[in-house]
């Protein structure tokens, strides 16, 4: 799954897999930041992209990759990408 930023530690080999394991949740925290940053471009329309291949048919969110984070739990996968949205869209 591709990601609108990864972050440096994550590049490194031996971390590979959290960036696999955290796809909504980081959704969450970059949202954030670039909404109190007022970054300009189409970053929001990136990020739905993004979420929207974490969404399956029935509209609930699931990123099965690793089970790391629990982002294989439908409800803390659902809860961070409607948070990262939310937030995204809320200024």
């Amino acid at each position: 799954m591709p990601t609108l930023i990864v972050p440096m530690e994550f590049r490194r080999t031996t971390l590979k897999f959290w960036g696999k394991s955290i796809c909504c949740d980081h959704f969450t925290v970059q949202s954030t930041a670039a909404s109190i940053l007022q970054l300009q471009g189409d970053w929001r329309r990136q990020m739905c992209g993004l979420l929207a291949s974490c969404q399956r048919e029935d509209g609930s969110f699931f990123n099965g990759r690793i089970r790391l984070m629990k982002e294989n739990d439908f409800l803390l996968c659902a809860i961070f990408a409607v948070m990262a949205l939310r937030i995204a869209y809320s200024r």
